[in-house]
């Protein structure tokens, strides 16, 4: 949405119809930024002014054969005992090397299960 209405500005100020100063004192950037923004918008049209690293998945994501492994231990192994959730959190992803936040559990089962 913010990068929306920096096009919309960018434009504007390309027609005339606002000036250099509203654009910085709007966004809070500095007016180098918007040249920047400007040969991008007249390079690449309005895909150039896109975060570069869009659609790409984070250095930081957890692995998907990771989440897999997870997921399939509590489908295989403590939902058919009964084993609620919150214990199999508590028994076994807390004593995992890397943390992982009981609502990301969450989240990680819910897409499995409408995935499976």
């Amino acid at each position: 949405m913010k990068e929306v209405s920096q096009i919309t500005m960018i434009e504007q100020y390309l027609s005339g119809a606002v000036r250099l100063k509203e654009i910085c004192e709007r966004f809070k950037i500095h007016r180098a930024t918007v040249w920047r923004k400007i040969r991008r918008l007249r390079e690449a049209g309005r895909d150039g002014l896109a975060h570069g690293l869009r659609g790409r998945p984070s250095n930081n994501a957890t692995p998907d054969a990771f989440k897999k492994e997870i997921c399939e231990l509590y489908e295989r192994e403590h939902r058919p005992r009964g084993v609620c959730l919150w214990s199999f959190y508590h028994q076994v992803v807390l004593n995992l090397p890397d943390h992982i936040s009981y609502s990301t559990l969450r989240r990680w089962l819910r897409t499995t299960d409408r995935a499976g």
